[in-house]
This record gives structure tokens, C-alpha cells and sequence, in this order.
């Protein structure tokens, strides 16, 4: 009876995936036929549309990107390292907090990056000349939450061996922040009320770009570490996407005066920033799951007690 019963089970089962095949094939079929070339008409009806749809997908993609940080959370042992022949406990809960605490602004910064290209996006597509510093000016709060963000990260990589108390920093972090809010709103008020000068708040979304590459940098940096073992062409990558943030300045203003130029400008540091962010993703994700995320705190750890003293000792050996 069970036999007969798994036996029509498994052809009604063989009927239904040939249903659902067919439909995945009809809806893909009309997609290509109808949907995708209304999609391409609607994309070349104008550059605002081309930059907007460009906006979008670096969107979409971060958003996938984001769901799969869920997936790579770093690699923490139940116990911490040996120390004397005994475990250090306390170095293991310093060291499992900052892994952690790393892990979670990694993965609010892939929040942030979603937000930021939906609001490029929509800022292509529906903005007019009025409406523009209020676009901007929003756009750089999502810059310098975005520069924080990256710079919690790092502050969390030299925490085991730093000397300097870690909250102490990402207070005043936040406080550069409230005050880089306060200078933003500053800027878009006085562009609004004198739209024949965008200078202030051009300048403005310069710095921001700048900050965001300045705390990427800090943060590729560490990468260089031999516990961590990024290859030089992965780190030569890195920093580039480090530098390209500082063209933030110029992807989201007509500093370029030639519209043919900018157009092409922004369209090509989107794409290469589309590429080296999903590689930042990658290898961040790769570390982290493998261990050497710990395997690096835990070593700059001893290693922090350990250097003054080698200091010490080669000042020692010229005197000798």
C-alpha cells in the first residue's frame, strides 16, 4: 500500500515540477518578448533614465549583497589562545567582542550603500534644478554615515592592540559626524537661498567623498596584514576602490561642464565601483568565515604587548 502510495506521490511530484517549469518558461518567454524591450525603450528615452536604471541595478545588487552578509559571520572559537600554557579568557572576550562588533557595522554599512544608490537613483530620475540641494544634502548624510561606518570597522581591527580607548574614539566619531551633519545642513541652506553659488556644498560632498576614502584606506590597510594574507593584487584593488571615493565630488555635480563627459564619467565609475565592491564583499566575507578575522586579533593582541619592548631592546643594542 506505502509503495503504491510513494509510487503516485512521486509522479503527481513529476507533474507538478513539469508544470512549474512550464510556467518559469512562459513568464521568462514573455519577459524577453514584451517586458525587456519596453525596459530598453523606456531606459534610452533619455540620459536622467540610462543614469537612474545604472542606479538602480548597483542597488538591487548591494541588496543581494546585504542578504548574503547574514550567510558569512566570522569565525569565533569557543576558547581563546594559550598564554603560558593556560587560556586566556580575558583576551578571548576582548577578542570575540571586536569580532562581532566588526561583523555588525559591516553589516550596516551594506544598509547604508542600498540607501545611497536607491536615493542616486531616484535623485537621476525625479530631481529637478530646485529640488537639487535637498537631494545632495541628503545624499551626504548617507556619505558620512557611510565613512563612520568603515571607521567603526577599523577601530574594531585595532582594538585588541590599541592603547587608546575604543569608545572614547567612536565618541568622537560620532561627535565629527553631528558636527559634519550641522556643516551639511549648513550648505544646503545657503544653496538654497543662494542658488548661483553651489560651491559650499560642492566642496562639501568633496570632503565626504574624502572621509569615505580616507576610512576605507584605513581599513584596506589592515588587510596588508600577513594574518590575514590578502593577495597584493587583491590589495592593489582595494585601494583603488579606497581612491574612487573621492570622485563622489564630481559623479554627483556638473563640475564636468560637458554633459557628453559627465555622462560617460559617472557610467564608468559605476560600473568598476559595481565590480570592486562585490570583490571588498568577497574577500571580507572569506576572511571572516575561515578565521583569520580572529587569527589577526588575536596575534595583534600579544603582539601589542610585545613590540615596545623589542623598541626598547634595539636602543639597548647600540649601546653595547
Amino acid at each position: 500500500m506505502s509503495e503504491k502510495f510513494y509510487r503516485g506521490f512521486r509522479r503527481i511530484g513529476g507533474l507538478m515540477w513539469a508544470a512549474g517549469g512550464g510556467i518559469v518558461v512562459a513568464i521568462v518567454h514573455h519577459f524577453f518578448s514584451s517586458t525587456w524591450p519596453a525596459i530598453s525603450k523606456w531606459v534610452a528615452q533619455s540620459p536622467e533614465h540610462y543614469e537612474a536604471t545604472i542606479q538602480f541595478i548597483q542597488a538591487g545588487a548591494v541588496a543581494v549583497l546585504y542578504c548574503l552578509v547574514f550567510r558569512y559571520k566570522p569565525f569565533i572559537p569557543k576558547c581563546g589562545p594559550l598564554q603560558d600554557g593556560k587560556i586566556d579568557s580575558e583576551a578571548h572576550a576582548v577578542i570575540s567582542k571586536a569580532a562581532r562588533s566588526f561583523y555588525g557595522y559591516w553589516h550596516d554599512w551594506w544598509a547604508v550603500l542600498f540607501l545611497f544608490y536607491l536615493a542616486l537613483g531616484a535623485k537621476a530620475l525625479l530631481s529637478q534644478l530646485k529640488y537639487e540641494p535637498y537631494w545632495n544634502g541628503g545624499l551626504n548624510i548617507l556619505m558620512n554615515v557611510s565613512a563612520l561606518l568603515v571607521l567603526f570597522c577599523y577601530l574594531e581591527l585595532i582594538r585588541p592592540s590599541s592603547s587608546n580607548k575604543p569608545d572614547l574614539t567612536r565618541r568622537s566619531a560620532i561627535g565629527a559626524l553631528v558636527l559634519a551633519s550641522a556643516i551639511n545642513a549648513a550648505s544646503m541652506i545657503y544653496v538654497i537661498f543662494n542658488p548661483s553659488n553651489q560651491w559650499p556644498q560642492r566642496l562639501f560632498m568633496i570632503v565626504s567623498g574624502l572621509a569615505v576614502g580616507v576610512a576605507l584606506a584605513l581599513l584596506v590597510g589592515r588587510f596588508e596584514s600577513k594574518y590575514i594574507g590578502t593577495p597584493p593584487r587583491i590589495l592593489v584593488f582595494l585601494y583603488v576602490y579606497s581612491v574612487m571615493q573621492a570622485t563622489y565630488g564630481l559623479f554627483n555635480t556638473d563640475l564636468l561642464k560637458s554633459e557628453y563627459a559627465a555622462h560617460n564619467f559617472r557610467t564608468a565609475i559605476s560600473i568598476i565601483a559595481l565590480a570592486l565592491k562585490v570583490l571588498l564583499f568577497a574577500w571580507v566575507s572569506w576572511v571572516m568565515t575561515q578565521g583569520r578575522l580572529t587569527v589577526y586579533l588575536e596575534n595583534t593582541s600579544s603582539l601589542a604587548k610585545e613590540i615596545p619592548g623589542k623598541w626598547y631592546e634595539v636602543r639597548l643594542r647600540d649601546q653595547s
